[in-house]
């Protein structure tokens, strides 16, 4: 189950691995209310599809954003176009992200039931918070719950550790990552390639710790390939490298113009706005796109326990195990063991599979 922001199973690497019947949205439907702000110009995904795409027949989980197919692709593809880490699992789309690539805890944790409740073996969720430890028990504890819920009915929930650079801690003092924090699934940092100077020379490893990746000994579990970048000393980023996947052709882009510089004082932006991206303004073609995070790296390690399942049946201790024991320890970068930056190291798909039994 791919918990993300719907996917396009017209799209030709996954055409035939969606399961339309499971498939479902937890995404608002119904009018914004109007306290919400700008509640004006924000549309709910129903209407900008019947805006932009009109008489398309899209499904209600159809990906208006792009990230739920880049990531369902990642999993399982035909690899016509992108290579994914198999193409002998089956992608159930549950739609908990908007064509902005939000979404509410509630549809997240609907998400995370339903899935389970029509047999999903396992669920990635390339998806996210931060915020303080202190103060949110309960809510943790109800996430806890939920996942807790999933990992009892025999599904392996695997998540992106998240994109900002920070120290999950276990203190009351510390940062609480949903959902990393819990203790029911298998949380995913990002490595890459040394991304820059622009032309070279890039030392040839491809396991550097992402400079994004959110890190912490007591929640990383593994490492997977998620891109890297490269910074200046001003901070702005000069060189990029990407995972390549799925880039759905309902991909709509969310733009929120900023005031231009030299404006006078007190200036108002133009108001954000919608518009079609390279992939959905050439439908005819196909293209894939290169997504770089901790959303990349997850669906990795969610196509490696998917294939696990195969061979040790539904028991997520069994396939964290395995994962676990059979990744690459990479101590130049972080140190011999467990670390912060790669949990117990990145994985290793031929060696894990190899220790199930399935190579």
């Amino acid at each position: 189950a791919i918990l993300d922001s719907g996917i396009d199973h017209l799209y030709p690497d996954l055409v035939g691995l969606v399961d339309q019947g499971r498939a479902r949205s937890f995404v608002p439907v119904g009018p914004i209310p109007p306290q919400f702000p700008d509640s004006a110009r924000l549309l709910t995904d129903n209407q900008l599809l019947a805006i932009w795409f009109p008489g398309s027949g899209r499904p209600p989980w159809v990906d208006l954003n792009g990230h739920g197919s880049h990531v369902g692709s990642t999993v399982s593809s035909l690899a016509l176009v992108s290579a994914g880490v198999t193409s002998r699992v089956t992608l159930i789309p549950v739609k908990v992200l908007n064509a902005r690539g939000s979404g509410a805890f509630s549809g997240i944790l609907n998400g995370i039931l339903y899935a389970t409740d029509v047999g999903a073996e396992v669920i990635n969720m390339s998806l996210g918070a931060l915020y303080p430890r202190d103060g949110n028990r309960g809510f943790n504890r109800l996430l806890d719950e939920v996942t807790k819920y999933a990992r009892t009915n025999g599904v392996t929930i695997v998540v992106a550790a998240g994109n900002d650079a920070v120290r999950l801690h276990p203190s009351n003092g510390g940062l609480y990552g949903a959902f990393c924090s819990t203790k029911n699934v298998i949380c995913v940092s990002a490595t890459g390639p040394n991304a820059g100077p622009v032309n070279g020379p890039w030392t040839p490893s491809v396991d550097f710790p992402a400079i994004y990746t959110n890190y912490g000994v007591q929640f990383i579990d593994v490492a997977a390939p998620g891109g890297n970048w490269a910074v200046n000393a001003q901070g702005q980023i000069v060189s990029a490298i990407g995972v390549w996947a799925a880039c759905s052709k309902t991909t709509l882009q969310y733009v929120v113009p900023t005031v231009p510089a030299g404006s006078p004082p007190g200036t108002v932006p133009a108001p954000p706005f919608y518009r079609k991206q390279t992939c959905s303004l050439n439908p005819n073609s196909t293209f894939a796109s290169g997504f770089i995070g901790t959303s990349m790296a997850s669906p990795h390690v969610a196509g490696l326990a998917a294939l696990l399942v195969e061979n040790v049946g539904r028991s997520p201790e069994v396939i964290k195990s395995i994962l676990v024991e059979n990744s690459d320890d990479i101590a130049v970068f972080g140190k011999p063991g467990k670390d912060d930056l790669y949990g117990n190291g990145r994985i290793n798909v031929v060696r894990a599979l190899t220790a199930a039994g399935g190579l």
